[in-house]
Order: C-alpha cells, then sequence, then structure tokens
C-alpha cells in the first residue's frame, strides 16, 4: 500500500484537525496543495496517484507528496506529545541539541534534566543513554568542569549500567523476533528450524539474570520472550503466567494509562488468550473486566487512537471467550444481550478500527449469535463481515466459516433455496483452497444431507467441536 494513503487514512477526527491547525501559518499557496493534497487522499478508497495529478494540477507533485508526508508525521508527533512521556522526554532532548547548537549550555543543561528524569522514572535506557552522553559533554565545558574526580566517576558508573541494561535489552527483542517465526508458522518443536531456535533460546545468558538486575521495563522484555519459550515448549500455563505478570508490572507503572496504554491493553489481551486456551474461564472473565475499564478510563476517552485500540482490544477479546465458552448460563446470555448493545454504543470507535480487527470482530460474533439461536442477528453479524472486508484476497478461511454460519441460519429461517446455493459454493472452496478438520469435513456432510433431507433431523454429529468455530457449528447443527 502507497505509504501517504496508509498515513492519511491511519489518522483519526482529531488528529485531521490537529494537522490543518498545525498548518495554518504556511503560505497561501504551499498550504493550499498540501491540504488539497491531504483531502484528496482522504476522499480515495483506493490510491490513484495519476487522478491526483490532475486534480492537484502542481508541477511539483512528488515534492508536494514528500512534504505532505513530512508535515503529518510532525503534526502527529505535536499531537501526541502531551500523552506520551516518551514523546516528551525526545523532544526535550531534542531542543538540548538546538541550545548545545547556539553554545547555550546553561539552558541545555537545565531541558537535560527534565528529560533525565523522565527517562529513569520510565526505566527507558535508550533515552537514559542520550541524557547521560549529554552530561558527560557538558563536563567538558569549562563551568561545568566537576569539581572532583568521584563526580566524574559516578556519572561514567551510571553510563556503564545503562549500556549493560541496553545490551540486555537488545539480546531480549532478538530472542522475541527469531522465536516469532516458528510460532506464526506453526512449526513443531521437531522441525530443525525450531531446534536452532530452542538452541538459541537455552544459550541465552541475558534469559539467566536476575530480576533484580534489570530495570522494569526489561522484566517485560524478559518475561515476553520467556513466554514464547513456554509456547514452544507447549507450556500454556507458564506461558500464561509470564504474560499475566507483564500485565501485573505494567498496571504498577505510574501513568501508565495516560502514557502507555497500549501495552498494558495488549498485556491483558494476552491473558485473555492464554486463560481461554487453558480453558480458565474465571481468569478469562478477570480480564475481561479490565479491558472493558480501559474503555471507560477518562485518562483513554479524552485520547481518541487510544480509546480506539482499547475498544478494538476489547470486543475482540469478549467476542473469541464467549465464543470459546463451552455453555452460556443465563448470566452469560444477560450479559451478551448486553455486549451487542455495547457494540451499537461504540460502533463509531470500532469502525475506525483496522481492517482484520474489525472481521474477526464480527466473526466472532457471528458465531456467539448462531449458539444463542439468534439467527437474524448472527446474518447481520456476518454481512457486517463481509462490508468490512474490502480486501478480497484475506481472510479466505474465515469466509469459509462465516459461510457456514449463513448455510445454518438460512436454514433456520426456512430460506432452503438461499441455504442450498450458498453450500454448494463452499463446497467448491472446500475442494479447491481450505484445509480444514475432520469435524468441519464431517459438518458440511451432515449439512448437505439435511438440505436435500436424506438424513434424519436428529442425525448427530459425531466429532467432538474443538474450537469457537466447532462449537458454534455444533450448535447450529442441533438447530437444524
Amino acid at each position: 500500500m502507497e505509504p501517504i494513503f496508509e498515513l492519511v487514512h491511519s489518522m483519526n477526527k482529531n488528529e485531521k484537525a490537529h494537522f490543518k491547525k498545525y498548518n495554518a501559518l504556511r503560505s497561501y499557496k504551499e498550504k493550499n496543495n498540501l491540504f488539497r493534497l491531504f483531502e484528496f487522499i482522504d476522499k480515495q478508497e483506493v490510491y490513484d496517484e495519476n487522478q491526483l495529478k490532475i486534480k492537484l494540477k502542481d508541477k511539483n507533485f512528488s515534492l508536494t507528496k514528500f512534504s505532505l508526508f513530512e508535515q503529518i508525521h510532525a503534526s502527529l508527533r505535536n499531537f501526541h506529545e502531551d500523552s506520551s512521556s516518551t514523546l516528551k522526554a525526545n523532544a526535550l532532548l531534542n531542543s538540548v541539541e538546538i541550545m548545545v547548537s547556539k553554545n547555550m549550555i546553561q539552558h541545555a543543561d537545565f531541558l537535560n534534566s527534565k528529560a533525565k528524569k523522565i527517562a529513569l522514572d520510565e526505566g527507558h535506557q535508550e533515552l537514559l543513554q542520550r541524557a547521560l552522553f549529554n552530561e558527560l559533554y557538558f563536563l567538558m565545558v569549562p563551568e561545568k568542569l566537576p569539581k572532583n574526580i568521584e563526580q566524574h566517576n559516578a556519572l561514567f558508573e551510571e553510563l556503564k549500567q545503562c549500556n549493560s541494561q541496553l545490551q540486555h535489552r537488545n539480546e531480549y527483542i532478538y530472542l522475541l523476533a527469531i522465536v516469532m517465526l516458528p510460532i506464526r508458522q506453526g512449526i513443531s518443536l521437531s522441525n530443525p528450524l525450531h531446534k536452532e531456535v530452542y538452541d538459541i533460546f537455552l544459550e541465552s545468558k541475558a534469559l539467566q539474570l536476575a530480576d533484580d538486575l534489570l530495570s522494569p521495563e526489561y522484566h517485560i522484555y524478559k518475561y515476553r520472550a520467556l513466554s514464547m519459550l513456554s509456547t514452544l515448549e507447549g507450556d500454556l500455563q507458564k506461558s500464561l503466567d509470564f504474560n499475566s505478570k507483564i500485565a501485573e508490572i505494567l498496571a504498577n507503572k505510574k501513568d501508565i494509562l495516560k502514557n502507555n496504554a497500549r501495552s498494558l491493553i495488549a498485556a491483558y489481551r494476552n491473558v485473555l488468550g492464554g486463560s481461554v486456551l487453558l480453558k480458565d474461564w474465571t481468569k478469562g472473565e478477570n480480564a475481561l473486566k479490565m479491558l472493558r475499564s480501559f474503555i471507560q478510563h477518562p485518562d483513554i476517552v479524552k485520547n481518541n487512537s487510544q480509546l480506539i485500540y482499547a475498544t478494538e482490544s476489547y470486543f475482540v477479546s469478549v467476542g473469541y471467550f464467549y465464543a470459546s465458552l463451552p455453555s452460556f448460563t443465563i448470566e452469560a446470555k444477560e450479559t451478551l444481550e448486553e455486549l451487542r448493545k455495547s457494540m451499537i454504543e461504540y460502533k463509531e470507535y470500532i469502525n475506525q478500527s483496522r481492517e482484520d480487527t474489525l472481521v474477526i470482530i464480527y466473526y466472532y460474533f457471528a458465531l456467539i449469535e448462531l449458539r444463542k439461536g439468534n439467527f437474524e442477528n448472527a446474518l447481520q453479524y456476518a454481512n457486517d463481515f463481509y462490508l468490512n472486508r474490502k480486501d478480497l484476497n484475506r481472510f479466505q478461511s474465515l469466509v469459509f466459516s462465516i459461510d457456514l454460519v449463513k448455510i445454518l441460519c438460512f436454514y433456520k429461517l426456512e430460506e432452503t433455496e438461499v441455504a442450498t446455493n450458498l453450500l454448494r459454493s463452499v463446497k467448491r472452496q472446500f475442494k479447491t483452497q481450505i484445509e480444514t478438520s475432520p469435524f468441519l469435513k464431517e459438518a458440511v456432510s451432515l449439512i448437505s444431507s439435511k438440505l436435500s433431507n436424506s438424513l434424519s433431523k436428529n442425525t448427530p454429529l459425531n466429532a467432538s467441536p474443538q474450537n469457537e468455530l466447532e462449537l458454534a457449528i455444533h450448535s447450529g447443527l442441533e438447530h437444524m
């Protein structure tokens, strides 16, 4: 995808309004071209550069496009500076460089001290390293020369410790990066690539470090790496325990929801996911309560981008949780009815989510409504799935699943002809594209037989459901 198109379409309403204010003082011609190009791109559903050139009639189109890209980035940095202590510290350190270039060392030292305090409070070693290098530089300025060697040594020791922390952090990131490949590709324990990754983990000295030698931020990197290692070993309980530790550390950080809500939200999403896999429904419910509280928290509500992320995280998680729940109690059904109303209330924010998030939300809720026997609601969510699936080549396996949901709903709503026609399409996909479980193969066969009336309506499914889709299909077949 074209970067400028992707960037413009990633912006929310507040960010777009700030961009226009941020560039209001530019010359009329330059501002006019920037704004016009911005608005043309914003209105396009698919990027078309030739159409933009015709509309803009700008001889320096490439320069204007580059300038727009740069100005959007500058505007976003300015807009989010107050909501992120990291951005604030970065801005201070950039200002230090400017003050040093003007030989205003005293003012540079003052700004550097503020940046260093933020870096220490946040445990952000990269920013701390920059601030400490600045301090070393200031010691070479005559009026800042240290009064004794101890002052110099103390600063140098602080820098050595910071560099050591960064080295550990870099090793954790390296470990996380290499382990993602076998996990994402579903490579088994016996695969040679997996063994190579596994050996790298076992030889890592950073993973052997005691927690008290690490800053809180790097505990998180360490636990993420250990969580991945546990996943490789197939120890889901251990992986869940490490993710729970990450959530606990982040929850105890000062102003976390103001400065870095995304990391805390992501941590509880991981806890929820692990709880479902282990069928620890109590822990899963507690994680859901935390995710629900985030979309109502004042620090998140006033930050549109944080609210969008919190909203999509909550509804993806709640969908996955309830779609996977073995059975619905009366209380669960009441909760789900409230959730359906909440979906309407938060639809504005859900619709600003990424495409993959949107389709997954609607996929899970279609499964839930099928299991509850609410066939019209299930069809509505299935239709929302299709409406928000802009890239027709993506989500093929989910399309197959959604079509099965629709077939069962159409059958129950006595639209047998529609169900039969859709089933023919599913069978074609089934033969050419879809690798699926024995359960679903049997389910498709049963649906086909029941639609042709060659089987009793009470014919049971022999295989037991293993996941949220199979649970929904099983429930749907019971309704047939």
